[in-house]
């Protein structure tokens, strides 16, 4: 373990004493990028599309890869677009709120030190036996949380459902998991404390913000494995007693060894060989270089089409792939079918959300759609999509506008108006906050007070006494006490009585 490091990971006991929890990994830097000495190395990091692994163009070769000839491709099948949809509440079940409070929209509570904190469950009862100390939510999950627990001196983590089920139990003494996507995360085993920076896998910290270790943490030594949620099984192949940078393609995990070898291993936790000059590219690909061409085969070797353009992965999309013209040092894009669907003519192309990208032409960028059609103009310094169909261009002036599907500017920002967009749009303007109606595009909902986002297009307004829905903008409660979110369900609360409704 060097001096940096990557990552942070936080754990927040409800309100109560902090205890961070960050992953010691050898920085990027100690490892040698050109290990991987395949004819075409574009997918180090699966999801860089920024040029830093960009090579020349393959030699003429005799490469003797058995591949079989191209077979015809297959008929487009792009995933639906987002669809922008009320809420659908179903009454699940009801009980007394008691001395139970809610934390951070995600789980129930009672307590105040860690002493006497206490975790509850979906129907208000005690969570796994009791003794659960804090819940979050597994990042790119839906329905998946880690649940934490004291062992004497030791946290300890497992992992369940949204109904309390066990996945993982906290038997396994887990220290602290990172999810890598929404099927596959690290857990840390620890073995013991160390004074050793160099043998750590994590540390712990008694302080909330922890960037790098402090005098007060403990460092821990132990094991890194690969959890399958999937498949609900560690993959023991995938062990190292440092933490090692990990790259999904599809079921298959590429991660170095201590030796900085490249090693693959499959869902099966089976070590796989590939053709040296192949390597993985996004959920199903190889790529690798045969007759002076890129050459884009499946898992099994058969060859899906050969180009003149190097294939690499779209970081957070499972059907669009990028293509680079390194002669002319343009991107283009190329469908999960092998098909080029926009020529390689722009500078860079990132992705912003299925079949919606961002494009650059010099330093400005623009929105474009997978048909081709660019909805905004280069014009923009930065863009993002806070919420699925609506995106967030801001000029270099720090002028932001939002912008829908179809290239509309809903909203730009002028003289002391300004435009927020972390959890759902809105502007503020005299005092008055105006929220985005997102089934019409009007920020026509009009406040006095701000709203607390609970996620699944709805808001709740304390001071108001009111849940919103924000795609038709219709109250769809009011003279409530009190609204959160737990476990993925809405509860009510009302005159001491908590109603659970299910979110669909």
């Amino acid at each position: 373990m060097k001096n940096s490091f990557d990552k942070k990971l936080a754990v927040l006991l409800a309100a109560a004493m902090t205890i961070s929890l960050s992953a010691c990994s050898n920085s990027d830097d100690d490892k040698d990028d050109n290990s991987d000495k395949s004819a075409v190395t574009t997918t180090e990091k699966a999801t860089s599309n920024d040029g830093e692994n960009e090579t020349t163009a393959p030699e003429d070769s005799d490469s003797e890869a058995e591949t079989e000839p191209p077979k015809e491709l297959e008929p487009e099948d792009p995933p639906a677009e987002y669809e922008i949809k009320s809420p659908v509440l179903e009454k699940a079940n009801e009980f007394d709120l008691g001395k139970l409070n809610f934390y951070n929209n995600t789980c129930i509570y009672t307590g105040d030190s860690n002493d006497n904190i206490d975790v509850y469950d979906i129907n208000g009862k005690k969570l796994l036996g009791g003794g659960v100390k804090l819940v979050t939510q597994l990042k790119y999950t839906e329905d998946v949380y880690t649940f934490t627990k004291f062992e004497g001196d030791m946290t300890y983590e497992g992992l369940m459902d949204a109904d309390g089920n066990e996945i993982l139990s906290i038997d396994e003494h887990v220290g602290t998991f990172e999810s890598i996507n929404k099927r596959f995360v690290k857990a840390y085993i620890p073995e013991g404390a160390t004074t050793n920076e160099d043998e750590a896998i994590y540390y712990v910290t008694p302080n909330q913000f922890s960037i790098t270790p402090g005098n007060n943490d403990t460092f821990y030594k132990g094991t890194v494995k690969i959890y399958d949620l999937e498949n609900k099984k560690f993959l023991e192949n995938t062990a190292c007693t440092f933490d090692p940078r990990v790259t999904v393609y599809g079921d298959i995990i590429s991660f170095y060894d201590a030796d900085n070898n490249t090693v693959y291993v499959n869902a099966d936790d089976e070590v796989l060989e590939f053709d040296s000059d192949f390597v993985p590219v996004g959920e199903d690909f190889l790529i690798g270089s045969k007759d002076g061409k890129y050459v884009v085969a499946d898992h099994s070797m058969n060859e899906i089409i050969a180009t003149d353009y190097n294939v690499n992965n779209l970081d957070n999309s499972d059907y669009y792939y990028i293509i680079r013209d390194y002669e002319n040092s343009k991107s283009g894009i190329m469908s999960e079918k092998g098909r080029t669907i926009i020529e390689p003519k722009y500078d860079q192309i990132y992705n912003l959300s299925e079949g919606y990208f961002q494009y650059n032409t010099g330093e400005n960028y623009g929105i474009l759609k997978a048909d081709g059609t660019e909805l905004t103009p280069a014009d923009y310094h930065i863009i993002s999509e806070p919420v699925p169909g609506f995106f967030t261009c801001r000029t270099k002036d720090n002028v932001s506008s939002l912008v829908d599907r179809t290239g509309k500017v809903l909203y730009t920002e002028s003289g002391d108006d300004s435009l927020y967009t972390l959890d759902t749009p809105y502007y503020l303007s005299n005092g008055e906050y105006n929220y985005l109606i997102l089934g019409t595009g009007e920020f026509s909902l009009k406040l006095k007070n701000s709203g607390t986002y609970l996620g699944k297009n709805m808001l709740y307004v304390y001071q108001d006494h009111v849940v919103y829905d924000l795609v038709t903008g219709e109250k769809l409660f009011e003279d409530i006490d009190k609204a959160s979110m737990a476990y993925g369900r809405l509860c009510i609360v009302k005159d001491g009585k908590v109603t659970v409704y299910n979110v669909k």
